[in-house]
């Protein structure tokens, strides 16, 4: 007895060929990754038939801001087709797995998956508006009672927002605050 088999039709598979994840992002901040894949299968995929990279680890988790990403274009059978992910970073800092595979819709899952990659979100770092870092300063020296002098404070702005008299920004007495012990409590 001879059995002949004969192809069950257009099959789905996908070989991985290179990614490259997010890196140094921040809380919240976008960025890009870009993974390439070869259609190993016989089947051309396109957005209208429902063919998309699709997030796992887990699956279609929206841990990057989406969870399915489109090709540029129609992707023949023997191409190769570059995801461009325009990804947001999770809005808490620490270590996320990014893993990738294609998908189509309807049908699930298939062909290889991205090797796991851990990204690190770091903290993103509020510089505030009001924000000052002292330099330096020479108090007056050899000067007696009711004698006038000069002394100089030299201050860094490392806040955001710019510094004048006419917005309220002053060099304040302390210890305690807003005392007139050297004459005047408030320098412009």
């Amino acid at each position: 007895v001879t059995v002949t088999t004969s192809p069950g039709g257009p099959t789905n598979a996908a070989t991985f060929v290179s990614q490259n994840p997010p890196s140094g992002l921040t809380t919240g901040q976008r960025g890009n990754a870009t993974i390439t894949l070869r259609n190993t299968g016989t089947t051309t995929w396109s957005a209208a038939a429902g063919y998309h990279l699709g997030s796992q680890n887990p699956a279609d988790n929206f841990r990057w801001g989406l969870n399915h990403v489109d090709a540029s274009g129609p992707v023949a059978p023997g191409a190769t087709a570059t995801f461009t992910i325009p990804v947001t970073a999770p809005a808490t800092a620490g270590t996320y797995p990014f893993q990738w595979q294609m998908i189509q819709d309807g049908v699930g899952f298939f062909g290889d998956l991205t090797p796991n990659i851990n990204v690190t979100v770091n903290p993103t770092v509020v510089t505030p508006s009001n924000a000052a870092a002292f330099v330096s300063q020479t108090p007056p020296s050899g000067i007696t009672t009711g004698q006038r002098g000069t002394a100089t404070v030299t201050l860094r702005n490392t806040g955001t927002t710019t510094w004048s008299a006419p917005s309220g920004y002053h060099l304040g007495s302390q210890n305690p605050a807003d005392n007139f012990t050297w004459g005047l409590n408030r320098v412009d």
